[in-house]
């Protein structure tokens, strides 16, 4: 009996830390938790960093997949919210871009079968840069590294609060 409930609670445990992110590498830095809630489609969210990585946002994701022009930061943080990851990127050149808008047909796909990326420009960001962005977590690039890129896709995808396609 002693053993059974030992084994509980180490797979409690083991579940718990897994939960937290214990066993996954380590991708982004952390920024602080702005929480979840929903605000007025419209309505402007004041954000902790830029590109955002939490807080209230629309009611309404964007589509996953690739935009010609910046996606609002209230649709993507929805998007982060849903498990999964944006890549917003200003003053790559064509070649980069059509990089990063590859990943979308080579990356592996969620439980639900989608590639759960955002990628968009966004010019507020210094040129030449690249933004990875899960929940509570950013990146900052100087190229389109596949190989970093996909160590944070792999960190963080799927990760956060809804699990939803």
């Amino acid at each position: 009996m002693r053993s059974a409930i030992a084994a509980a609670i180490v797979v409690a445990l083991w579940v718990a830390a897994d939960g937290l992110g214990l066993f996954r590498p380590s991708a982004g830095r952390v920024v602080g938790d702005l929480g979840r809630g929903h605000v007025p489609d419209g309505q402007p969210v004041r954000y902790n960093s830029l590109p955002p990585t939490s807080g209230p946002h629309w009611a309404a994701p964007a589509a996953w997949g690739s935009y010609s022009e910046r996606v609002p930061d209230e649709r993507i943080v929805h998007n982060l919210e849903h498990g999964g990851i944006a890549i917003a990127y200003h003053g790559i050149d064509q070649p980069a871009v059509q990089k990063l808008r590859g990943l979308l047909t080579t990356f592996p796909r969620d439980r639900f079968g989608r590639v759960k990326l955002v990628i968009h420009p966004d010019d507020r960001l210094e040129t030449g840069t690249i933004a990875l962005t899960a929940w509570t977590r950013l990146e900052l690039l100087r190229e389109p590294d596949e190989a970093r890129i996909r160590r944070f896709y792999d960190a963080h995808l799927g990760r956060c609060c809804e699990q939803v396609p």
